[in-house]
């Protein structure tokens, strides 16, 4: 394909795209527009997994081969650790923009409300591209789902979708399918999110079953990245990591604790969280560094910490409400530990996670950026045949990256908490 008139670098002739956003200009404001999960975990090896992928071991346990022998006797018996070769390979993501020849000229100079419209245009991309990377790493299970509908859809265009993902991964004005196994039975655009009641409106009407998934269009069936979900499991979203069966090797399992189960949702306590910690140490060592979940459990952990509220009294200034005793960032003392909270409005409800992110890594083939031939111009002329273009312009970011972990059974996972966000209290 031709490339379109833009160039990179500086220099006399057309403006370019590159010269208005150069890397340190955009990705700032667009990567960091919020705390993301891949943010979290940027002190994590990044290993790249070229070739059919990356092979790593994780450790279930050593050896033990440990003895009492008698004076002058033998070497007690060695013994095998217990341990597992796993492989990881990346997924591509990607975020596309295109305009057209007019629209670029009339947005303009005087007269024009837009100003800029390519430097608009590459801005969205950039908060769509980032945040749908987001939702795949930080909430999603390797099978880039997004929702689940609840209740049998019958000519509507309203879908209920079910708890505990509920709307928070969906967006307004985001194409999606709606799949039951292999049969895809509606497409649309999402016009509105109601995330109060749990459902999206859609542009057109659609008859659905329910426990269909609601993927974004045109993915299903395509390679995922590993996310959160499908690391932070016992089987119950992934019965394999990274080629390795759970059910073969326990100790890919992470500590899932169900509560009272049958449908009952427990209210969140200290000595719940404890008790959680309590069951992923016993196993190992390693106690985890964040405790992370939507905001309708932290707003029942503020709940529970208006009793243990402080006041910061400092010469003549205003009093400060602090929540709870850590004056700072919210956190949980399990020990002599401060665990951090760290909330992500993705996560589904009712789950609360506790991550050692000592363990994760990431893995990146090609790292976040505009796509282009060899350096050249990141916008192309947009095919209308094989002979001929139309008069627009066209560009794309791309990512190819994943991530795993190397002590999976470090993290553990609370569900069945009760939880504002979707109604329980």
């Amino acid at each position: 394909m031709a490339n379109g008139p833009y160039v990179t670098g500086s220099g006399a002739g057309p403006t370019s795209l590159v010269d208005i956003f150069d890397k340190g200009k955009f990705f700032e404001p667009c990567e960091r527009f919020q705390k993301r999960f891949w943010d979290d975990i940027e002190e994590a090896d990044d290993v790249r997994p070229g070739g059919k992928g990356l092979t790593y071991r994780v450790i279930g346990a050593v050896g033990h081969a440990n003895g009492n022998p008698a004076e002058g006797g033998d070497y007690s018996q060695s013994r095998q650790r217990m341990e597992v070769d796993l492989t990881v390979t990346s997924a591509q993501i990607d975020s596309t923009m295109e305009l057209s020849s007019k629209f670029v000229e009339a947005a303009k100079d005087d007269g024009s409300f837009y100003g800029d419209a390519e430097a608009e245009g590459m801005v969205e991309t950039g908060l769509s591209f980032f945040g749908y990377i987001d939702i795949l790493l930080g909430a999603g299970y390797g099978t880039l789902q997004l929702g689940t509908v609840r209740t049998n859809v019958v000519t509507s265009t309203e879908v209920f979708l079910a708890a505990d993902e509920w709307t928070f991964q969906l967006r307004p004005n985001q194409p999606v399918e709606f799949w039951l196994a292999t049969t895809l039975e509606h497409t649309a655009i999402i016009q509105e999110v109601n995330q109060a009641a749990g459902s999206i409106i859609l542009d057109t009407a659609g008859t659905i079953t329910a426990g269909a998934g609601v993927f974004q269009d045109n993915v299903f069936g395509n390679a995922a990245p590993n996310g959160l979900r499908n690391i932070v499991d016992d089987d119950a979203l992934a019965a394999t990591i990274d080629g390795a069966a759970r059910a073969s090797y326990p100790y890919l399992n992470a500590l899932v604790d169900s509560g009272t189960g049958g449908g009952v949702y427990d209210d969140l306590s200290e000595e719940m969280i404890d008790a959680l910690l309590d069951q992923i140490t016993w196993n190992q060592d390693l106690i985890p560094t964040q405790l992370r979940c939507n905001n309708g459990v932290f707003r029942a952990w503020k709940k529970l910490m208006k009793l243990d509220r402080t006041f910061m009294l400092s010469g003549k200034e205003v009093v400060a409400g602090v929540g709870g005793v850590k004056e700072n960032t919210p956190a949980f003392m399990y020990g002599d530990t401060m665990i951090p909270f760290r909330i992500d409005r993705n996560l589904p409800a009712r789950q609360l996670f506790a991550l050692c992110l000592k363990g994760f890594r990431k893995h990146t083939l090609r790292a976040a950026d505009w796509f282009s031939e060899k350096g050249g111009a990141i916008f192309d002329k947009v095919p209308s045949s094989n002979t001929t273009y139309k008069y627009a312009y066209i560009g794309a970011m791309m990512a190819d990256l994943t991530i795993s972990c190397r002590k999976y059974n470090s993290n553990g996972l609370r569900k069945n908490i009760k939880d504002a966000s979707v109604g329980d209290v």
